[in-house]
C-alpha cells in the first residue's frame, strides 16, 4: 500500500514536464498572428503602383494588411504588412481572401498611414532608433514611386509621441495630399528638477554629526563613498487614467508636405483636448452647392472636457474603466492657408 501511494503522488518530474507542456501551448498561441488593421488602396495606371494595375489599363484594388505578432523575449509586438491584389474590383461572392505566406516587417515604425490615392505613404518613426545623428525626436518620413521623397526630422520642442490608439489620434490626409493632419501630444517644458550635491544621501551606520560643519563635501566622500547627489522628478502631470496612460495634453497639428513645416492648430477650448482623429472640412462652392477640388482651410475635431460639472469633488480624469462617458462636442478649426516652398535661388 505505501508503494502504491508514493507512486501514484506526482512527483518532480511530472512538474516539469506540465509547466514545459502549458509553456509551448502557450508560445504555439502567442506564434498566431492578428490582424490589426487593413486598408482598401487603389492603384491608378501610370501612377506610383503602376505595376499592380490590371493589363487593361484600369485601375486594380490592393488589400494592404497589418498583422501584429507577440514578440515575447522583449514583451513587445513586431509588425509586418502584406499587400493583396484584388483585381478590378473586390469579389463578390463570400470567397476567402487568402493571405500572402509572409509580408514585410516594419521594425521600428512607429506609426504609417497610406494616402487615399495609394500614391503616398507616411512613416513615423523614433530619431534615435532610426540612426545616425537625428537625435531623440521623431522622424517623417514621405515615401512615393518606390523612393524616398523627404525626411523630416520633428524635435521634441514641437511636440512630443504621435497618438494612434484608439481613443486619441488618427491621421487625414487632405483632399490634394499637401498637408497631413494628426494628433500628438503638446510640447512641455523641459521639466525642471531640483538636484542636491554631495553628501546628502549618506550611510545611516557611517553618520557622524559631531563634526559635519567643518566638512567639506570632497571630504566626507572621500571618508564615506555611499554619499551620493540626489536629484528630484519635477512637476507632476496628471493624465487621463487607466489605458490612457501618458496622455496628458493631446492636440492637433497640420504636417506640411512640401515645407516640411509642422505647426500645432490652436483655438481649442480652455481645459479640453483633442480626441480622436482630425478630419479636413470639405470646400464647398456657395453659388452651384457642391464640394469643390480646393484644399481645405478647415478640420473638424471632437474635443474632451476634462472640466466635468458633475463631479467637482473627484478627479476629471478617471480613465475609461471609470469614465467612458465624458463630455464631448466637435470642434472647428481654421488652419490657413497652406504655406507655399521658396523657390532656390
Amino acid at each position: 500500500l505505501a508503494t502504491a501511494t508514493e507512486s501514484s503522488s506526482p512527483t518532480d518530474d511530472d512538474e516539469a514536464a506540465a509547466v514545459a507542456h502549458e509553456t509551448s501551448l502557450f508560445e504555439s498561441f502567442t506564434a498566431i498572428p492578428v490582424v490589426s488593421g487593413a486598408r482598401l488602396v487603389r492603384d491608378h495606371p501610370g501612377g506610383a503602383t503602376h505595376t499592380a494595375s490590371s493589363s487593361d489599363g484600369h485601375s486594380s484594388l490592393t488589400l494592404h494588411v497589418t498583422t501584429t505578432l507577440r514578440d515575447l523575449p522583449s514583451d513587445g509586438a513586431r509588425v509586418s504588412v502584406a499587400q493583396v491584389p484584388l483585381g478590378d474590383a473586390p469579389p463578390r461572392d463570400k470567397k476567402r481572401i487568402n493571405h500572402p505566406a509572409f509580408g514585410a516587417e516594419e521594425r521600428g515604425v512607429l506609426f504609417s498611414s497610406i494616402s487615399p490615392s495609394g500614391t503616398k505613404r507616411l512613416v513615423v518613426r523614433a530619431g534615435d532608433a532610426a540612426g545616425g545623428d537625428r537625435g531623440n525626436g521623431l522622424v517623417f518620413e514621405i515615401w512615393e514611386a518606390g523612393a524616398l521623397a523627404s525626411e523630416t526630422l520633428v524635435p521634441r520642442t514641437a511636440h512630443g509621441t504621435v497618438c494612434v490608439d484608439g481613443t486619441f489620434g488618427g491621421v487625414c490626409w487632405s483632399r490634394l495630399e499637401r498637408r497631413i493632419a494628426y494628433v500628438a501630444e503638446t510640447a512641455m517644458l523641459e521639466d525642471v528638477t531640483p538636484e542636491w550635491g554631495m553628501g546628502v544621501t549618506r550611510n545611516a551606520k557611517a553618520g557622524d554629526t559631531k563634526n559635519e560643519n567643518a566638512k567639506t563635501d570632497q571630504e566626507s566622500l572621500k571618508k564615506d563613498p555611499t554619499k551620493k547627489t540626489w536629484r528630484g522628478r519635477g512637476e507632476w502631470r496628471e493624465d487621463w487614467g487607466e489605458q490612457l496612460v501618458g496622455r496628458v495634453f493631446p492636440a492637433v497639428f497640420v504636417f506640411e508636405l512640401e515645407t516640411g513645416c509642422i505647426k500645432k492648430v490652436k483655438g481649442l477650448p480652455p481645459g479640453s483636448c483633442a480626441a480622436s482623429g482630425p478630419a479636413w472640412a470639405p470646400v464647398v462652392d456657395d453659388s452651384k452647392n457642391e464640394e469643390t477640388e480646393s484644399e481645405s482651410t478647415q478640420l473638424v475635431c471632437a474635443v474632451w472636457s476634462a472640466d466635468i460639472a458633475n463631479f467637482k469633488s473627484t478627479s476629471r480624469r478617471l480613465g475609461l474603466v471609470f469614465c467612458f462617458n465624458r463630455p464631448a462636442g466637435l470642434w472647428l478649426g481654421d488652419v490657413g492657408v497652406s504655406e507655399k516652398k521658396k523657390p532656390k535661388e
